[in-house]
């Protein structure tokens, strides 16, 4: 039996094999409040079993299980088209890399054939004052044992808890699939119960934004819309309960013909034209029921409305009158949608580009921000891919990680992805990473859009990449009050690992380095 710590941010794959002199001393840099955490990659194990123990009464095991990238990202974005190849990957496709962390107890496992890999995490509590936590951690196989240490170094500066105060993050949920994916009844207790253990996982991961799509707190009732509101109270409880602030409204509607460039857009709850007096008429009926549980519940400050998603210079003119509409009917309410096209200036409250869209249109984003006092968010998805930073399972862990210190650097207001659990109704996302377009074409989406965390069996479990943006929105928050301090050594700080979305290290040791900077100059 071979082990070693590896870092967390390296991926470890099914073929992964320890060096030959293994490294058993590993040293993390961590805020009060904040997470340390490390890999073990044990090989070599043959068919007897082994066991994992601490000394650490509060720390948590996880062991990955694989899965697979059958598709390489494409240069721009999707996946590689014929003839293409894509040199920013970490590894050609088709591989299996260990991604999902399933939460077990310390003890006695079973060796998996290959690479068995696991992880090691620890929070360290708001109030701890020792500078080092040196944490011993053992792996036994028969009459052999491994000794690794685990040294925690504690900065004396404090990790403010996601919520009002930080900047917003969402991945959007698919509430359908949480009940199927767990044999659950729709909107049963049980369903209630197993999304309140989804929102603890996203408030772990830092994320402090929910969606609530409308079409799952509106039903038609004589022709008309109406809003469940003990469903929507239920709900908005919940994730409010697990430490979650801002509540996204869903999408009014969508393009009339499911096409990205049609020229109108249709009303969701009722099959309206959006801009006709039908369409009005719906949408003010919607407005004014979501307003009056928002006066009554205090919500005015916390919810965030969308209108509809990605609109485009095709319906540019449509997507006006639409967003028009609703703000009349919702007076005070900011509204936020993936935006394209700055052709939507007047229109749209926070804008929420692409990540190479920001970067080529930034002087109009600028403006938007500093001229206007417009709210400018940022998005990825299946695009871009290249160099550019995403989060699928081809590129680097430091990519995900390093999203949020790219918001720093160009001091946005939000990050949005459209896929937390959003794997399609027949993927195993264990088995199957890369699928079709949701709306056709030729396209695939990257293998990890459609999700960051996976359906356990007792409930959802974390992933490589979800803990990833975890630490970067953790970094994100501190960068925030440097730069409340000295915006010089803020910029400098963020600048030795990221100049842009598509310029950054990926380099872990000089991350490490950064960081442990960033966290010593926090501490003074």
């Amino acid at each position: 039996m071979k082990t070693s710590f590896v870092d967390s941010l390296d991926w470890i794959y099914t073929d992964s094999e320890n060096q030959t002199t293994p490294v058993t001393t590993y040293e993390c840099d961590v805020p009060l409040g904040g997470i340390a955490d490390v890999n073990l990659l044990i090989t070599e194990t043959g068919n007897e079993t082994f066991s994992i123990t601490t000394d650490a009464n509060e720390g948590l095991l996880y062991r990955y299980h694989d899965v697979p990238v059958e598709k390489n990202t494409g240069i721009r974005g999707f996946t590689e088209k014929e003839g293409e190849i894509n040199e920013y990957v970490t590894r050609r496709a088709p591989f299996r890399v260990f991604e999902a962390l399933e939460p077990v107890p310390f003890g006695v496992f079973k060796p998996r054939e290959g690479a068995n890999a696991f992880r090691f995490s620890i929070k360290i509590p708001e109030g701890r004052t020792t500078p080092l936590k040196k944490i011993s951690i053992t792996v036994k196989q028969g009459e052999e044992t491994v000794n690794l240490t685990f040294n925690v170094v504690i900065h004396n500066v404090k990790l403010r808890p996601a919520g009002k105060g930080c900047r917003k993050y969402t991945n959007w949920i698919r509430y359908d699939l949480i009940a199927s994916r767990h044999n659950l009844e729709p909107w049963s207790d049980e369903h209630f119960a197993m999304i309140g253990e989804y929102a603890k996982m996203m408030a772990h991961g830092r994320q402090n934004t929910f969606l609530i799509p409308l079409g799952i707190i509106f039903s038609v009732e004589d022709g008309k819309p109406k809003l469940n509101l003990e469903r929507l109270e239920r709900l908005v409880k919940i994730f409010t309960d697990a430490g979650l602030y801002y509540i996204e409204g869903g999408h009014f509607g969508g393009t009339t013909t499911g096409k990205w460039d049609s020229p109108t857009y249709s009303t969701g709850i009722i099959r309206e034209l959006a801009t006709s007096p039908e369409g009005c008429n719906v949408i003010a009926q919607i407005c004014r029921q979501l307003m009056d549980a928002i006066h009554k519940n205090g919500w005015e400050d916390r919810w965030i409305q969308h209108i509809a998603d990605e609109p485009t210079s095709a319906n540019a003119s449509d997507y006006r009158i639409f967003s028009g509409i609703v703000h009349r009917y919702m007076p005070g309410i900011p509204q936020l949608d993936a935006t394209q096209n700055t052709c939507l200036v007047g229109s749209v409250d926070n804008w929420c580009p692409l990540v190479h869209e920001y970067e080529q249109e930034k002087a109009a984003y600028d403006t938007a921000k500093n001229v206007r006092g417009d709210g400018v968010w940022f998005y990825v998805c299946c695009f871009p891919c290249g160099k550019f930073m995403n989060r699928c399972l081809d590129h680097e862990l430091l990519r995900p990680l390093l999203l949020p210190w790219g918001g720093a650097l160009y001091r946005l207001d939000g990050f949005l992805h459209w896929a937390l659990n959003a794997y399609r109704d027949w993927q195993d996302p264990f088995q199957m990473s890369v699928i079709d377009n949701y709306k056709g074409g030729p396209n695939s989406l990257p293998a990890g859009d459609t999700h960051i965390i996976y359906p356990g069996d007792k409930g959802p479990w974390s992933s490589a990449r979800f803990e990833a943006m975890r630490q970067g929105f953790e970094d994100w928050e501190l960068l925030e009050d440097l730069f409340a301090a000295n915006k010089e050594k803020a910029e400098e700080i963020i600048r030795k690992i990221v100049r842009g979305f598509s310029d950054y290290t990926t380099d872990i040791t000089l991350y490490r380095k950064t960081r442990k900077e960033l966290l010593e100059v926090m501490s003074k």
